[in-house]
């Protein structure tokens, strides 16, 4: 009778084992700074590939605060406007390449537009209006992509095609949270127009939200 009960308790022993070797590995919960950004819908234009590239280094650096490498990708004649929300202006901020990456240590208070529904100026030096507008939300680690099709749409009029027309736009959208039913959406929308040496930058623009 030992046999059997031997053989009955090997068997137990060889399931168990396999049960461990066969646990899942947690998932990662955010993207390195190598990592590559989601597929994105739709994809862009056939013989643009390099302006995916091009988003992708962007947002990184804007992940890491890295405007050594945001400057380099600025339009050497245009520079790049920042716009708070969707509809540009001509009056909104335009800084030239030469001036970008010095921009956190600038404590100049800008005028960057006005707030939406109390129609309040928006007066924050670049490193607030990092926190508040441009990078309010960390697009490198998790975002809808698309491009040259909007995802995140408010109340405020995307006149993007109009202001820029033949620009390529890349966005990055996160959707909200449930908890705020999803009014606390935001897009980071970068605007691009190609040059001899590459797609070069000429503005970013945010979207959230408007009442």
């Amino acid at each position: 009778m030992r046999k059997p009960v031997f053989i009955i308790i090997f068997a137990l022993l060889l399931l168990l084992s396999a049960c461990r070797a066969f646990t899942p590995t947690p998932a990662p919960t955010g993207l390195p700074a190598t990592a590559s950004l989601p597929t994105a819908t739709p994809q862009p234009t056939p013989g643009e590939a390099d302006l995916a590239l091009a988003a992708q280094q962007i947002v990184f650096a804007l992940q890491a605060r890295d405007l050594n490498t945001l400057s380099a990708f600025a339009h050497p004649q245009k520079g790049v406007r920042f716009s708070p929300y969707t509809y540009v202006r001509s009056e909104d901020l335009v800084f030239q390449r030469d001036q970008i990456s010095g921009l956190f240590s600038d404590n100049t208070i800008y005028e960057w537009g006005a707030y939406d529904g109390s129609g309040e100026p928006i007066q924050l030096t670049f490193a607030d209006y990092f926190e508040s507008f441009l990078y309010s939300y960390d697009y490198a680690a998790g975002a809808q992509l698309s491009y040259n099709q909007p995802i995140g749409a408010g109340n405020t009029i995307n006149n993007l095609a109009e202001f820029y027309p033949g620009a390529r736009v890349v966005e990055f959208y996160q959707p909200g949270t449930e908890e705020y039913s999803g009014m606390d959406w935001s897009s980071l929308r970068l605007v691009f127009e190609r040059a001899p040496d590459g797609w070069k930058l000429i503005a970013i623009v945010n979207d959230r939200w408007t009442i």
